[in-house]
């Protein structure tokens, strides 16, 4: 599993973060990843992690897009009945 480097707080997408991981042969690589790249990779490893987007919200955009969120929510569960 990647491992990158967080710090507490908002990171700039230029920033970079130290990156540690095995390719498919098991050989262990080190390096630097920035940009968009870095971005993806927090957002892979947070979702590895069980951590989707909206938990890294804050509670005031929380609120503003919790009826959006309920609507979403009803929606996939009408879904999962459906396919069901």
């Amino acid at each position: 599993m990647p491992q990158l480097a967080r710090n507490r707080g908002r990171r700039l997408a230029s920033d970079a973060h130290p990156l540690r991981y095995q390719d498919l042969a098991g050989v262990a690589i080190e390096r630097e990843a920035d940009g968009l790249l870095a971005r993806c990779v927090l957002h892979e490893v947070d979702h590895l992690n069980g951590i989707l987007f909206i938990d890294r919200l804050a509670a005031p955009e929380r609120e503003r897009l919790a009826g959006k969120l309920a609507k979403l929510r009803k929606l996939r569960q009408e879904r999962l009945v459906q396919a069901s």
